[in-house]
Protein backbone atom coordinates (compact mmCIF):
# COMPACT_ATOMS: atom_id res chain seq x y z
CA UNK A 1 0.00 0.00 0.00
CA UNK A 2 0.99 3.56 -1.14
CA UNK A 3 0.53 4.81 3.10
CA UNK A 4 3.78 2.52 4.28
CA UNK A 5 6.03 5.60 4.98
CA UNK A 6 3.57 8.25 4.66
CA UNK A 7 1.71 10.14 6.89
CA UNK A 8 -2.04 9.31 7.36
CA UNK A 9 -4.45 11.72 7.44
CA UNK A 10 -7.78 10.03 8.23
CA UNK A 11 -9.35 6.92 8.21
CA UNK A 12 -12.88 5.93 7.16
CA UNK A 13 -15.43 3.25 6.62
CA UNK A 14 -16.90 2.81 2.76
CA UNK A 15 -18.30 0.35 1.65
CA UNK A 16 -17.54 -2.20 3.25
CA UNK A 17 -13.82 -1.13 3.57
CA UNK A 18 -11.67 0.47 5.61
CA UNK A 19 -10.41 3.84 3.81
CA UNK A 20 -6.84 5.56 4.52
CA UNK A 21 -6.25 8.69 3.12
CA UNK A 22 -2.21 9.44 2.86
CA UNK A 23 -1.28 12.56 0.92
CA UNK A 24 -2.93 12.45 -2.49
CA UNK A 25 -3.56 8.55 -2.28
CA UNK A 26 -7.05 6.61 -1.15
CA UNK A 27 -6.02 3.24 0.05
CA UNK A 28 -8.85 0.83 1.17
CA UNK A 29 -8.62 -2.42 2.64
CA UNK A 30 -10.06 -5.73 1.09
CA UNK A 31 -13.96 -6.16 1.38
CA UNK A 32 -14.94 -7.36 4.75
CA UNK A 33 -10.99 -7.76 5.59
CA UNK A 34 -10.94 -4.53 7.19
CA UNK A 35 -6.90 -4.60 7.87
CA UNK A 36 -5.48 -6.39 4.73
CA UNK A 37 -4.10 -4.01 2.47
CA UNK A 38 -2.45 -6.51 0.49
CA UNK A 39 -3.72 -8.38 -2.64
CA UNK A 40 -4.70 -12.25 -2.74
CA UNK A 41 -2.06 -12.95 -5.88
CA UNK A 42 0.43 -10.91 -7.48
CA UNK A 43 -1.15 -12.83 -11.00
CA UNK A 44 -4.81 -11.70 -11.01
CA UNK A 45 -6.70 -9.18 -9.61
CA UNK A 46 -10.07 -10.21 -7.58
CA UNK A 47 -12.98 -7.81 -6.97
CA UNK A 48 -12.15 -7.70 -3.28
CA UNK A 49 -8.73 -6.63 -3.76
CA UNK A 50 -7.70 -3.64 -2.11
CA UNK A 51 -7.51 -0.58 -4.15
CA UNK A 52 -5.01 2.24 -3.93
CA UNK A 53 -5.86 5.07 -6.12
CA UNK A 54 -4.00 9.02 -6.82
CA UNK A 55 -6.12 11.93 -7.00
CA UNK A 56 -4.42 13.98 -10.19
CA UNK A 57 -4.27 17.48 -9.54
CA UNK A 58 -2.81 20.44 -11.63
CA UNK A 59 -0.54 21.16 -8.12
CA UNK A 60 0.13 19.39 -5.01
CA UNK A 61 -2.67 18.16 -3.10
CA UNK A 62 -3.14 16.36 0.05
CA UNK A 63 -6.21 14.49 0.90
CA UNK A 64 -7.59 15.38 4.38
CA UNK A 65 -10.99 14.10 4.87
CA UNK A 66 -13.99 12.90 2.97
CA UNK A 67 -17.63 12.18 3.89
CA UNK A 68 -19.93 9.60 2.56
CA UNK A 69 -22.95 10.85 -0.06
CA UNK A 70 -25.05 8.91 -2.32
CA UNK A 71 -22.66 8.97 -5.02
CA UNK A 72 -19.54 8.34 -3.46
CA UNK A 73 -17.16 9.45 -0.98
CA UNK A 74 -16.76 12.86 -0.94
CA UNK A 75 -12.38 14.43 -0.60
CA UNK A 76 -11.49 17.30 0.90
CA UNK A 77 -7.93 18.88 0.13
CA UNK A 78 -7.31 21.98 1.42
CA UNK A 79 -8.14 23.69 -1.81
CA UNK A 80 -9.82 21.00 -3.71
CA UNK A 81 -12.59 18.50 -3.44
CA UNK A 82 -12.85 14.73 -5.13
CA UNK A 83 -15.28 12.03 -5.57
CA UNK A 84 -14.02 8.15 -4.75
CA UNK A 85 -16.83 6.64 -6.96
CA UNK A 86 -17.58 3.79 -9.33
CA UNK A 87 -19.74 3.54 -12.46
CA UNK A 88 -20.17 0.11 -11.60
CA UNK A 89 -22.71 -1.35 -8.82
CA UNK A 90 -19.63 -2.56 -7.17
CA UNK A 91 -16.79 -0.57 -5.94
CA UNK A 92 -13.49 -3.31 -7.27
CA UNK A 93 -10.32 -2.23 -7.93
CA UNK A 94 -11.15 -2.22 -11.55
CA UNK A 95 -13.83 0.23 -11.63
CA UNK A 96 -12.80 2.39 -8.88
CA UNK A 97 -11.50 5.94 -10.02
CA UNK A 98 -10.98 9.73 -8.34
CA UNK A 99 -12.76 12.64 -9.82
CA UNK A 100 -11.92 16.44 -9.94
CA UNK A 101 -15.23 18.16 -8.68
CA UNK A 102 -14.49 21.84 -7.67
CA UNK A 103 -11.58 24.16 -6.33
CA UNK A 104 -12.74 25.72 -3.29
CA UNK A 105 -10.49 26.36 -0.23
CA UNK A 106 -11.28 24.08 2.75
CA UNK A 107 -9.37 23.95 6.56
CA UNK A 108 -8.26 20.88 7.34
CA UNK A 109 -8.50 21.91 10.97
CA UNK A 110 -12.09 21.20 10.38
CA UNK A 111 -14.51 18.26 9.30
CA UNK A 112 -17.40 18.08 6.41
CA UNK A 113 -20.31 17.62 8.02
CA UNK A 114 -24.08 15.99 6.58
CA UNK A 115 -26.58 18.58 5.89
CA UNK A 116 -29.49 16.07 5.24
CA UNK A 117 -29.32 15.26 1.30
CA UNK A 118 -26.24 17.68 1.06
CA UNK A 119 -22.62 18.17 3.22
CA UNK A 120 -20.83 21.30 3.98
CA UNK A 121 -17.69 22.65 4.82
CA UNK A 122 -15.92 25.54 6.64
CA UNK A 123 -13.38 27.73 4.78
CA UNK A 124 -11.01 29.62 6.84
CA UNK A 125 -9.06 31.64 4.25
CA UNK A 126 -9.12 35.65 4.69
CA UNK A 127 -10.14 37.29 7.84
CA UNK A 128 -13.44 35.61 8.30
CA UNK A 129 -14.81 31.88 8.45
CA UNK A 130 -17.08 31.02 5.79
CA UNK A 131 -19.28 28.58 5.76
CA UNK A 132 -19.92 26.37 2.23
CA UNK A 133 -22.85 23.74 1.06
CA UNK A 134 -22.63 21.52 -1.50
CA UNK A 135 -24.95 19.83 -3.42
CA UNK A 136 -25.90 17.88 -6.56
CA UNK A 137 -22.78 15.82 -6.54
CA UNK A 138 -22.44 13.83 -9.18
CA UNK A 139 -20.22 11.67 -11.01
CA UNK A 140 -19.43 13.38 -13.70
CA UNK A 141 -20.08 17.36 -13.71
CA UNK A 142 -19.47 20.04 -11.24
CA UNK A 143 -21.45 20.07 -8.02
CA UNK A 144 -23.64 23.22 -6.80
CA UNK A 145 -21.60 24.88 -4.31
CA UNK A 146 -23.58 27.77 -1.92
CA UNK A 147 -22.09 29.95 0.84
CA UNK A 148 -24.82 29.57 3.32
CA UNK A 149 -22.58 32.42 5.72
CA UNK A 150 -22.74 35.46 3.18
CA UNK A 151 -25.42 37.19 5.42
CA UNK A 152 -22.83 36.71 8.75
CA UNK A 153 -19.84 36.64 6.84
CA UNK A 154 -18.30 39.14 8.34
CA UNK A 155 -19.56 37.92 12.28
CA UNK A 156 -17.71 34.82 11.82
CA UNK A 157 -14.25 34.50 13.60
CA UNK A 158 -11.46 32.61 11.67
CA UNK A 159 -10.98 30.05 14.01
CA UNK A 160 -14.42 27.68 13.98
CA UNK A 161 -13.31 24.69 14.24
CA UNK A 162 -16.11 22.37 15.31
CA UNK A 163 -19.19 22.45 13.08
CA UNK A 164 -22.21 19.78 13.29
CA UNK A 165 -25.58 20.20 11.71
CA UNK A 166 -29.28 19.27 13.46
CA UNK A 167 -31.55 17.89 10.82
CA UNK A 168 -34.72 18.45 13.20
CA UNK A 169 -33.78 22.34 13.51
CA UNK A 170 -32.58 22.64 10.02
CA UNK A 171 -29.51 24.45 11.35
CA UNK A 172 -25.93 24.37 11.54
CA UNK A 173 -23.85 24.96 14.84
CA UNK A 174 -20.35 26.31 14.83
CA UNK A 175 -17.82 26.33 17.72
CA UNK A 176 -14.52 27.88 18.61
CA UNK A 177 -11.96 25.40 19.51
CA UNK A 178 -12.11 25.96 22.97
CA UNK A 179 -15.79 26.30 22.88
CA UNK A 180 -15.80 30.45 23.95
CA UNK A 181 -18.49 30.96 21.89
CA UNK A 182 -20.83 29.15 19.83
CA UNK A 183 -23.25 30.25 16.37
CA UNK A 184 -26.14 28.74 14.93
CA UNK A 185 -26.97 29.32 11.16
CA UNK A 186 -30.00 27.89 9.63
Amino acid sequence: PSFIGSTLEKMLFFRNRLVVLSRNNVITSKTNDFFNFFSTSAMTETSSDPIDLQASSTFPTTIFDGIEVNTGLLLFSSNQQFLFTTDSDALTPTTAKINYLSSYNYNPKTVPFSMGVTSGFINSTGKNSRIFEMADIKREGEPTVLEQSKLVSKKLPIDLTIPTSSFVLSATDLALVDFSCAYLTS
